[in-house]
């Protein structure tokens, strides 16, 4: 098997067990989101949207971004112990100094109850970094299955103890303590599926080249962090709790569904692109395989999720929370349009023009908060809010490509026409699903919602087979290559006598 065809199966075997992983632990936290809506109030998840908005901020600093680096830097004997005690260290010293300053999260939201909720939840970060090291060893080594444990029991973990503490009458901490769970049962079972363990072999040449490195992606991750979160700052300072609430469960199903999609594809196709780095002329064709097949697999479920919005929600959850259904059909376009790009974001990594994802992402900053503020003064409105992230997200999607295009020598046309089966396909299926919800409105919303999902899968196959006729056929291939491959690897070895 050439070079080429080994890191395209270990890139897409890796892409299959890290979507095991997630999908098989989002579905846990989807079951748990759908109990927990029928046992806790808006205002409730509105006060776990104060936490999510502060740890997803205080998330792209706490490991100094030194686990990015990690699989970033060349093996060196002391990498792994120098990696470990920097991020526990430095996401204690961060635990520490945000309980003092939590009473301004209170001011700015104007809640009193985000302070001591803000003080517990950072306690996650010190928890979970106990396992980071193992975590991120895994993805530098492409080990990909060994994560599948602990991701989905992490989930499985939160999901039980939230749906036990609500039981209990805990409100909106049930979730905030099944996530502290959730974080140490993770990071018990890295350390018992892996063998690596730290010593104090410290090294301090080598956390200052993680530090450096890391340094840019603490800077990126911030920028990405803030973006990720206007909408809920917005939102709470501006619309109050409920609508936070509201907005909070509208945005998790798109999230989990799209969002983490993009999550898997990045993790898998940054290291992937470090191991090209090494092979000539790889660049452009890694890139172009990537963001084909990226939009034939997130263009159709993101317009699925806009266009089912309805009957799902009424299917899954409690008619007081309705209001969220226009809300949900926009965040999975934005969210759509967010992961069609984070190909280009494994690429500027890989190649080390952090620089120029800095840029982006001002750019997308400065486009942001004058709209958002517009819309939430205008409108007054969180479906407002949503749409804003729509229309940027667009134009931050063409601006991507672009110049990730040119850094990997790849003209806008050759995009475009990478794209077209699958926005093709995706329109055709829209129309279909959209004719046939029409149809079959005055019918239960479970029946509504299979014959969609039915129809919507059948168009779009039918019609990507008609505009390209060789990708499906080269996914089977990879696919079957990589489950020969799997299946030889688990093979038992017999001792010869």
């Amino acid at each position: 098997m050439s070079e080429q065809h080994d890191l395209v199966d270990k890139t897409v075997s890796g892409a299959l067990w890290t979507y095991v992983a997630t999908y098989g632990s989002k579905l846990l936290v989807f079951v748990s989101t759908m109990i927990l809506a029928y046992l806790i109030t808006k205002n409730d998840f509105g006060v776990v949207g104060y936490t999510i908005i502060i740890t997803s901020l205080l998330d792209a600093v706490y490991d100094l971004g030194i686990g990015t680096a990690l699989i970033f830097h060349p093996e060196e004997d002391g990498l792994e112990d120098s990696a470990f005690w920097s991020m526990l260290l430095f996401s204690s010293l961060l635990c520490a100094i945000t309980w003092p300053l939590a009473p301004l999260a209170g001011t700015y939201f104007n809640d009193p109850r985000a302070i001591d909720v803000v003080r517990v939840s950072v306690l996650f970060f010190p928890i979970t970094a106990l396992g980071n090291t193992h975590e991120f060893l895994l993805r530098k080594r492409m080990q990909f299955k060994k994560n599948l444990l602990p991701t989905v029991a992490g989930s499985f973990t939160k999901g039980v103890f939230s749906i036990l503490f609500a039981l209990l009458g805990f409100g909106y901490w049930s979730i905030i303590l099944g996530q502290l769970v959730s974080a140490a049962a993770g990071t018990i079972i890295y350390w018992s599926i892996f063998p690596w363990r730290p010593s104090f072999h410290i090294r301090k040449s080598i956390i200052v080249s993680l530090v450096k490195y890391g340094g840019h992606i603490v800077l990126l991750n911030l920028l990405v962090a803030f973006l990720l979160n206007l909408d809920y700052l917005f939102i709470g300072r501006f619309l109050g709790v409920e609508a936070l609430g509201v907005y909070t469960l509208a945005f998790r199903i798109p999230d989990m569904i799209i969002t983490q999609f993009g999550v898997i594809i990045n993790r898998v196709t940054f290291p992937a692109f470090v191991k090209m780095r090494d092979l000539a002329n790889n660049f452009s064709l890694g890139f172009e395989v990537a963001l084909r097949f990226i939009a034939a697999l997130i263009l159709p479920v993101g317009a699925g999720i806009m266009l089912t919005s309805a009957p799902f929600w009424q299917t899954f959850f409690p008619a007081n929370w309705n209001e969220a259904i226009p809300v949900m059909r926009a965040i999975a376009i934005y969210t759509t349009f967010s992961v069609l790009t984070i190909n280009a974001e494994a690429v500027y990594k890989a190649q080390g023009t952090l620089k120029t994802m800095v840029g982006l992402y001002l750019l997308r900053l400065a486009l942001t908060i004058p709209a958002m503020y517009w819309a939430v003064q205008t409108y007054h409105s969180i479906e407002a809010i949503a749409w804003v992230q729509v229309g940027v997200a667009i134009v931050m999607s063409v601006i991507n490509l672009g110049i990730a295009g040119r850094l990997v020598h790849l003209s806008f046309q050759r995009i475009l026409q990478i794209l077209r089966p699958s926005v093709f396909s995706t329109l055709l299926m829209t129309i279909a699903v959209w004719a046939g919800l029409r149809l079959t409105a005055p019918i239960l919303s479970i029946l509504q919602l299979f014959l969609a999902a039915l129809t919507g899968i059948l168009v779009y196959l039918a019609a990507l087979r008609w505009q390209d006729q060789t990708i499906l056929a080269e996914g089977k291939e990879v696919l079957q290559r990589v489950i020969r491959k799997n299946q030889k690897d688990n093979l038992p070895v017999v001792s010869q006598p």
